[in-house]
């Protein structure tokens, strides 16, 4: 045997050991992951594989230990969101621990803790928790917008335009983060760029009577 006990399995269901160049494709199969080099703990980060496949971490020293829970975290994440909009949040909440101790690079989880936080007004804590989603997923909107919201009513306009125009630069067609821009430039008195925000955000809604009438009273 690879390990010769070397490693002690503590409170893990479902263990399977196995080279993970036999199978790669398991790996999308499981909700937990843990690198084991000489029976270190080195990381339960997904990211950890691409050291593994790409060698720097020896085959002859190092497996991967795949635990498939109960409950995946598709269905943990689904459970949470239920809970948050039922206002459920010490429930919710719980979903997002579970989640987030076996993955957590979890950007939607950190996403959802963030708006939590924030209902609870604990603004600081929710700005850590977009933040943390923002860089877990590069290419995600979402958690950009909601920074940036959460900055402009801060007070904070310069850096929630920076936010808005990386949100809207990944979703060019949404109407919502094209006329929060508008808006956020016309308040920092950059009247030309406001201006081609909300000309963009009447394209993507001709008849919103709203955004026309900032249109008209900016040009």
């Amino acid at each position: 045997m690879l390990f010769k006990n070397k490693l002690l399995f503590n409170r893990l269901s479902l263990i399977y050991l196995l080279p993970v160049t036999l199978c790669p494709n398991y790996l999308d199969m499981v909700s937990t992951l843990v690198v084991i080099e000489q029976g270190k703990i080195l990381s339960n980060a997904h990211s950890k594989t691409d050291d593994f496949l790409s060698g720097k971490i020896d085959l002859a020293q190092a497996t991967i230990l795949i635990a498939s829970h109960t409950e995946d975290q598709s269905e943990l994440f689904a459970r949470a969101e239920k809970a948050y909009q039922q206002l459920h949040l010490a429930e919710a909440a719980s979903y997002l621990e579970k989640i987030l101790a076996t993955n957590s690079d979890n950007a939607k989880a950190h996403n959802l803790l963030g708006k939590m936080h924030q209902k609870m007004g604990r603004m600081q804590l929710a700005e850590t928790e977009y933040r943390k989603a923002a860089q877990a997923d590069s290419k995600w909107a979402e958690p950009r917008y909601n920074l940036a919201m959460l900055l402009f009513d801060r007070g904070d306009l310069s850096q929630s335009a920076q936010l808005l125009e990386e949100a809207l630069n990944r979703e060019p067609k949404n109407f919502e983060y094209a006329h929060d821009l508008a808006l956020d430039y016309e308040l920092l008195g950059d009247y030309k760029k406001a201006l081609d925000c909300y000309q963009k955000a009447v394209r993507l809604k001709p008849k919103n009577s709203d955004c026309q009438y900032s249109l008209g009273l900016i040009m």
